[in-house]
């Protein structure tokens, strides 16, 4: 009895669902959008993330790889992200980004562009790093801590210029 009562619910939903889809009034999404906050109404968790992403952002690098640069039918280009590790101009990359690659184009978030070459790799890890060859002015290095005294449940972010961004703020 039921499992039949529950299956009359299911399918009791279900209908009300596709009849309302039918007559375009459902209330599954708003027929108006709702206004978006602005910047004075973050929470405080978000205001701290925002600041983060902005003090970051300067040390983000773009960078576009290039397997062969002779011959057009084995050209191979991939994209991605890095960030600034240090003063002499390492800077921490996905592996997949880089490998095979022999032209390496990096463009920091000023806008200059340098070239680089890999330093190593860790494939096992989708890491490398590779190392700006020309670069004049360099933002300061992320800063980089331990995860030996994190706790299950603390925020983790990714940084990263995804999908070539140039715009590596949160705030258009």
């Amino acid at each position: 009895m039921a499992k039949t009562l529950a299956r009359l619910a299911v399918l009791a939903s279900t209908a009300l669902a596709v009849a309302q889809l039918a007559d375009g009034s459902s209330s599954f999404a708003a027929s108006i959008p709702r206004p978006v906050e602005s910047g004075a109404c973050l929470a405080d968790i978000e205001r701290s993330v925002v600041e983060l992403f902005e003090r970051v952002s300067p040390s983000v690098t773009q960078i576009a790889a290039f397997t062969s640069v002779d011959d057009p039918a084995g050209f191979e280009s991939r994209i991605g992200s890095g960030f600034i590790w240090d003063t002499a101009g390492n800077i921490v990359t996905n592996e997949h980004v880089v490998r095979g690659a022999r032209t390496i184009a990096v463009w920091l978030a000023s806008g200059e562009r340098a070239e680089a070459e890999i330093v190593g790799t860790a494939p096992n890890y989708d890491l490398a790093v590779i190392r700006l060859k020309d670069a004049r002015t360099l933002p300061p290095p992320l800063p980089v801590g331990s995860s030996s005294g994190l706790k299950v449940g603390q925020f983790a972010y990714a940084v990263g210029s995804h999908s070539g961004s140039t715009n590596l703020s949160p705030r258009e």
